[in-house]
């Protein structure tokens, strides 16, 4: 991550330390900071009239799982209810320098007409937000379902609340 008034100084330090090699390897791969784009690695969540959907990517970070995986509450309820997930194991992975196709066969945990999950998801330059990742179901012959924009929440897959029990010793002495 440097910018172009790095890369000079970061030659002349290894110029001056008599490494020529050193100092051409280094600099043929040092990217402008104007070039840099984020992950697109992280949490999402979007919504429709009936459901929500967080959605968790991990296709772009240092070793990442490449899978990406969902799960959906149901919002006929004061509070949203769980209401199922899918994971999609072995996505094909489109990457182009403005974004990252994800794309593969979900498995779910209750039958699904539209098992096919898609999500495009834009890649941006470092200095501007985290693009929202567009999720499209479709079903085996290709017939587009349910689709989500889901806008991004976390680079963290998952969300914890702490929990802490209360308890009081058992036995004689209490």
């Amino acid at each position: 991550m440097y910018d172009d008034d790095a890369a000079p100084l970061a030659l002349s330090i290894f110029r001056s330390n008599g490494s020529a090699a050193a100092a051409n390897s280094l600099s043929s791969r040092l990217v402008p900071l104007a070039d840099l784009r984020r992950l697109v690695s992280g949490r999402y969540r979007g919504r429709t009239l009936a459901f929500e959907l967080e959605l968790r990517a991990d296709v772009d970070r240092p070793r990442p799982i490449k899978k990406v995986s969902g799960d959906f509450y149901s919002l006929s309820d004061v509070t949203p209810v769980y209401a199922g997930s899918f994971v999609v194991h072995n996505p094909t992975l489109t990457v182009t320098p403005t974004e990252i196709r994800i794309r593969g066969l979900g498995r779910y945990t209750f039958t699904a007409g539209f098992t096919i999950v898609q999500v495009t998801i834009e890649r941006r330059p470092l200095r501007q937000p985290p693009s929202p990742a567009m999720v499209q179901f479709f079903s085996q012959t290709s017939a587009p379902g349910t689709a989500y924009i889901c806008a991004y929440e976390s680079p963290l897959l998952m969300e914890t609340d702490g929990v802490c029990d209360a308890t009081r010793p058992v036995g004689p002495d209490s």
